[in-house]
């Protein structure tokens, strides 16, 4: 009996080792499925996914010259940043672009916070997959390898390419760049070297790279012009901007600051220098359209900063030949990290001068095509010893690589001698100066701070207590307007000496002052050269619609347009509550009806009225129907002036001394215009009716003001009263020629335009 249980325990113990065993290898079984689907899957996600120091090698066709090749990218736009230190390892400054894809190239052989498929990151242990035969000149002492960068993004389809350096971050949204095919823009008229801090606001300054032996005095004379778009388009750096060490020690000595915050006019329009000029480029901000690819590539000298500016004035060169431009766009970046070059202003200078010497004697042949102007010139300057014998190698692999990718350039070259920029177009003559904005101008030749706040500005009335005090204190004034332009239209050039006293009246509170008449002869002898000056009027004032339209053409980074004749008082007191994203116009809005043909508007039944706007009613249905072009613009107007009018058959009339756009309105109110100009309708029925058709009645404040006629004109100090929001006319040099009205604006005026307490005024009926 023992032995038999005990074999029967035996047995149970056998098989209860048996089952654990087989337990044992399925779950062995198990784990082994579970670990083989895992590796499987990560397989699978990296195949489709990989990490940023493998690269997928471009597919190139030579077959096609508008190839496309997307890598898998969902835009055509790109930025380029160098990381050319082992302690430059942060780029979470880019996490906020969006719309662009980033490609940086470095010598680490990782970089955290590069992902794809937004960001590619390039190093010497990842680019021998990539068919280009630059490759071969990476490892070379001084090679850039962010040529390499730069063939990889325009492998991928870019079509623009923005060259940034490390710790320069891009502000927001992006929008100060041009990215169309054609635009209007300002044209840089004089002889010089063109120093574009001296346009956008620092005078005294130069930027890395200018010729330091070119004159100081610039030109403040530009045509405006329609003109393709420039390929190269250079922004400013704010902050810690770039500049040679000696004028960096010395602002901050004046500002007593450890470091740089530069600031410039954020406001002002971009300018183009045309064939025949430079200016000076870096690689730190600066945008590449694709007909200006080519001209992206890098020499190597050993100074990094070297390459950059030799390589903007290599590449402005070539701009000539293609009749192209060089864009300053302004403001466009801003960086804290402070670059050392103590030890690279002499080199950058010495060499930058025998360039441009070299540059404006060299012509090529006229027989030779683009490509071979360049390995031409290449070949010319090595042999005066500006660059080394190895950057002929480099750039005929360069050329060998722009081939291959369908980028070398099919431009045509022109004699930019011969042509100008404005054949074939009505240029406008414009004489721009920067605007007297927040921000300290250094000047190195008297080592100060050169205060052009607009507030600093005497007013008319500089001895009144409210002005002694806020000139004393130095504190802005209550009503500022920095984000608007204001237009102030001049009739006739035998007003132009008005523009002082309207300057003394309104600068203070106004940075942004644009002038607009009919003779830029007269402005330039009867008024302050530190103002800024439009050409418009040419047709009358029956046809004003000039001086908004072009100041809009010019891209002035403004919220909206202040425009007013040079005898219109602004209430500001009252006008800065007004919302600057709606538009403005006077409440006195006359209706008519244009089945009716009489009515006692005398311009209604003349042929600028009725008869003409029933031109631009015609084209506009032209356009609609066509279905191209603007015809979205036409089919917005329609439904807006139905919506808002019950009818096309309303017309209306108002006199246009007083009227505000905000910036988005912007390509409605060009193109409308642009008809009413064609057809030659009064601005005065042409102004009130589009107006009714470019947004909703809710987002149009239509204003309350006095506008007064005939003997009237003359009783200002009776009719005007302190709630309304403008007065018109009010003839500035006339009225504050006389004791009595220079003492009424001083007295009562001036308080308020500095933030006073209203005063009691006379009523329209003369009683107190």
């Amino acid at each position: 009996m023992t032995h038999f249980v005990g074999c029967i325990l035996e047995r149970i113990t056998w098989t209860w080792d048996m089952l654990a065993t087989k337990r044992k290898r399925l779950w062995m079984a198990l784990v082994a499925l579970c670990m083989t689907s895992i590796l499987t899957t990560f397989q699978l996600s990296y195949r489709k996914s990989p990490p940023n120091n493998i690269l997928e090698m471009p597919t190139l066709s030579r077959h096609l010259r508008g190839y496309s090749n997307s890598g898998g990218h969902t835009t055509n736009r790109w930025i380029v940043l160098a990381l050319d230190s082992v302690y430059q390892t942060d780029v979470s400054y880019l996490d906020d672009v969006t719309g662009w894809n980033i490609v940086i190239s470095g010598y680490l052989p990782n970089l955290n916070g590069c992902r794809k498929p937004k960001c590619i990151y390039i190093h010497p242990g990842n680019i021998q997959t990539l068919p280009f035969t630059s490759v071969k000149h990476v490892g070379e002492k001084g090679y850039p390898l962010k040529n390499i960068a730069y063939l990889y993004a325009m492998s991928q389809s870019a079509e623009v390419i923005y060259d940034l350096e490390y710790g320069v971050k891009p502000i927001l949204p992006m929008n100060n760049f041009i990215y169309i095919d054609h635009t209007h823009g300002l044209i840089y008229t004089g002889n010089t070297t063109f120093n574009h801090y001296r346009h956008f606001g620092q005078p005294y300054l130069h930027p890395l790279g200018f010729p330091e032996s070119v004159n100081a005095t610039q030109s403040k004379l530009f045509d405006l012009c329609y003109v393709p778009t420039p390929p190269i388009q250079h922004g400013i750096i704010s902050g810690e901007t770039p500049l040679y060490h000696d004028q960096r020690e010395k602002i901050l000595k004046i500002s007593r600051e450890k470091t740089l915050d530069l600031q410039f006019d954020t406001m002002a329009p971009p300018a183009f220098v045309p064939p025949g000029r430079f200016s000076a480029v870096t690689t730190g901000n600066t945008l590449f359209t694709r007909k200006a690819f080519w001209l992206m590539l890098l020499p190597f000298s050993g100074d990094s900063v070297l390459d950059g500016v030799v390589r903007g004035y290599l590449s402005q060169r070539f701009l000539w030949e293609t009749g192209d431009y060089t864009g300053h766009m302004g403001d466009t970046a801003r960086s804290e990290s402070y670059i050392n070059l103590q030890n690279t202003d002499i080199s950058v200078s010495n060499k930058i001068k025998m360039l441009l010497d070299e540059l404006k004697k060299w012509n090529c042949d006229p027989n030779q095509p683009l490509p071979g102007c360049f390995g031409d010139l290449y070949r010319h300057i090595v042999e005066k010893k500006i660059l080394s014998e190895a950057n002929f190698e480099i750039m005929e692999s360069w050329i060998q690589d722009l081939d291959r990718i369908n980028v070398l350039p099919d431009s045509q070259r022109i004699d930019f001698k011969k042509v100008k920029y404005s054949e074939g177009q009505n240029c406008t003559k414009m004489h721009f100066a920067p605007s007297q904005h927040n921000h300290k101008i250094y000047n190195l030749t008297s080592m100060s701070v050169v205060v052009q706040l607009p507030w600093d500005n005497k007013p008319i009335c500089p001895e009144v207590d409210e002005v002694k005090e806020a000139l004393r204190s130095r504190a802005p004034a209550k009503y500022l307007f920095t984000d608007v332009l204001l237009i102030v239209e001049i009739n006739y050039p035998k007003l132009y000496w008005t523009t002082w006293i309207v300057e003394s009246v309104y600068r203070r509170y106004f940075p942004n002052i644009l002038f607009c008449g009919p003779s830029m002869g007269a402005f330039l002898r009867f008024s302050n050269k530190k103002m800024s000056h439009l050409e418009g009027l040419l047709d009358g004032w029956h046809f004003m619609y000039d001086c908004v339209s072009y100041a809009m053409k010019m891209n002035y980074r403004v919220k909206g347009y202040l425009h007013i004749g040079d005898d219109t008082l602004l209430q500001i007191w009252n006008l800065h509550k007004l919302p600057r994203d709606n538009a403005w116009f006077n409440s006195k809005l006359n209706a008519f009806n244009r089945t009716v043909l009489i009515t006692p508007w005398y311009w209604w039944k003349d042929a600028e009225g009725r008869h003409n706007y029933e031109k631009v009613l015609h084209e506009l249905k032209e356009i609609s129907q066509r279905g191209t072009g603007d015809a979205e613009l036409a089919n917005r107007f329609y439904t807006t002036y139905i919506r808002n009018r019950k009818s096309l058959d309303l017309m209306f009339g108002s006199t246009c001394d007083f009227y505000y756009l905000p910036q988005r309105l912007k390509d409605m109110f060009l193109f409308l215009v642009s008809l009413l100009k064609k057809h030659r309708v009064i601005v005065e029925m042409g102004i009130p009716t589009i107006l009714q058709g470019m947004d909703t009645l809710e987002d149009i404040e239509y204003i309350p003001g006095k506008l007064i006629f005939g003997e009237d004109r003359y009783r200002f100090q009776e009719l005007f009263t302190s709630d309304d929001y403008f007065f018109h006319p009010m003839k500035f040099g006339r009225f504050l020629n006389t004791d009595d009205g220079r003492r009424f604006f001083c007295e009562n005026l001036q308080p308020l335009f500095e933030g006073s307490v209203q005063f009691p005024v006379r009523k329209p009926d003369g009683h107190p």
